[in-house]
């Protein structure tokens, strides 16, 4: 349900951590123009140091500029999409699955899929699509968590070339890459990364972010598409304790840069699984989401056009037996269009089937 329109209502840019040698090298550029004016441009809370009140003026900058003179917008072309399911494999992680994300971070032009367990994160090759492969896992190390919820809770996020990781049982996030050819990873600092640089606490003991009165379920931003004039968008989206999903649209002058709220949506019964993408790349894009049924009971997985009535969704499957653990929209084949790739297992599993949007 969509509830509100805004045109000017200006959005913070999402940042993924700063490469310092590169921003200390374009901050000293920037400073020999204006030596005695970093103090007053620099924008929000200002930096503890002279260095980082640098970067901040050189950012803002770069990013004004890009603003100012942005790339030349490409419509995105339609593709036909018969909006049907078809499963793709099964895939037996040697434990249940909490989290799934993907990516291109080994950088061969095809994403791979990141599964979180309760104890591992492992990276799943899906380039031939009936013959899934595991490339490589790393287990989560430290302090396991004193008094962990009942259900496990679990996020995954890729943040530039690094995914993060957390699983309830442990009280550290892991970041991971790829080295060598080998997946490697490392302890992170506390808490769960919800989107990229940006990190929610959990309950103690409980399932959820936050508090009673202001938690939530988490929260997803999604980017990597356009709107029907070329512009680049962006979406944010949370899930309320109610099971109700706030969704955000951003229009942006430049990727992530410039961003604006053009129109905010409101939908309800949604569970811990969905992604936003443009499927059929018409422009517009859809929300692929699970229902918010109890774990163990029947499941249905279903794909809405953003802004649509909910009650007419453009594709919905349900599944008797085994739950959508996980929903991902990312280009698996390399060829350029995004697909939505959902992963179904049943309560205490170790194997998923894998399932894709056609």
């Amino acid at each position: 349900m969509k509830r509100a329109t805004v045109s000017a209502l200006p959005s913070g840019v999402l940042r993924g951590p700063a490469k310092p040698g590169l921003a200390i090298a374009a901050a000293f550029l920037v400073a020999t123009a204006l030596p005695a004016r970093v103090d007053a441009e620099v924008v929000g809370p200002p930096p503890q140091s002279f260095i980082e009140k640098l970067i901040a003026v050189t950012h803002a900058r770069i990013d004004a500029a890009i603003v100012a003179k942005p790339p030349k917008l490409v419509p995105p072309k339609p593709i036909k999409l018969g909006f049907k399911l078809g499963k793709l494999a099964t895939v037996d992680l040697g434990g249940e699955l909490v989290a799934l994300t993907a990516g291109d971070l080994d950088g061969d032009g095809r994403a791979e899929l990141y599964a979180v367990t309760p104890r591992e994160l492992i990276a799943i090759g899906i380039a031939d699509l009936r013959t899934p492969k595991i490339l490589g896992r790393v287990a989560f190390t430290g302090d396991a968590t004193p008094a962990p919820p009942r259900d496990v809770v679990a996020v995954a996020v890729i943040d530039g070339a690094t995914v993060f990781a957390a699983a309830s049982g442990w009280q550290r996030t892991m970041r991971a890459s790829w080295k060598d050819g080998a997946l490697v990873a490392a302890p992170a600092e506390p808490g769960y990364m919800q989107c990229p640089g940006e990190f929610a606490v959990l309950a103690p003991g409980r399932n959820f972010f936050g508090d009673v009165q202001n938690g939530h379920y988490g929260t997803r931003c999604s980017a990597g598409f356009v709107d029907g004039d070329g512009f680049p968008l962006r979406s944010r989206a949370q899930l309320s304790l109610a099971n109700k999903l706030d969704l955000a649209l951003e229009r942006c002058a430049a990727t992530n840069l410039g961003c604006q709220v053009t129109a905010r949506y409101d939908y309800t019964g949604i569970g811990i699984a969905w992604d936003v993408g443009d499927l059929d790349r018409n422009g517009t894009p859809e929300l692929v989401y699970a229902g918010a049924g109890a774990p163990g009971d029947p499941d249905t997985l279903k794909v809405l056009t953003v802004g649509d009535d909910e009650k007419k969704p453009k594709l919905r499957k349900t599944f008797t037996a085994g739950g959508v653990a996980g929903i991902v929209i990312t280009d698996i084949d390399g060829n350029g269009a995004p697909e939505a790739v959902a992963a179904v297992r049943v309560v205490g599993a170790t194997r998923m089937d894998l399932w894709r949007v056609e």
